[in-house]
């Protein structure tokens, strides 16, 4: 499959994904934590999946204050890999600290020890 069958999809509440409709996003409603797990797994497994029907995703946008709501060991389960890319946002409520800690994480896998702080 050539990258350019690939999509971005953005999940979050209506009134704060919509913004992203003219992008040419794929916008996928989720109020709740959970709804967003579950719509990250199907990204997933359709987008690592040949064999199995539906759009491809490079990149995956999710709100901030969902992946709050997610257990850290299921959040990183659907984000660990190279596709989809999943990036979290902060929403209108601003900043919840959520990618901030991913990011501090991150450094300290890569260097050894927490810089960010």
């Amino acid at each position: 499959m050539s990258n350019s069958n690939y999509k971005m999809a953005v999940i979050g509440p209506t009134d704060v994904t919509s913004i992203f409709r003219s992008t040419g996003a794929t916008i996928l409603h989720a109020d709740t934590g959970d709804q967003a797990l579950v719509l990250l797994k199907d990204i997933k497994r359709k987008t690592l999946n040949s064999d199995v029907s539906g759009e491809k995703y490079a990149v995956v946008v999710i709100l901030e204050k969902l992946v709050a709501d997610i257990r850290p060991e299921d959040y990183e389960k659907v984000s660990f890999g190279s596709l989809p890319a999943v990036i979290s946002v902060p929403g209108f409520e601003g900043a919840t600290g959520v990618s901030m800690n991913k990011l501090a994480r991150l450094a300290e896998k890569a260097i050894g020890s927490n810089i960010l702080n």
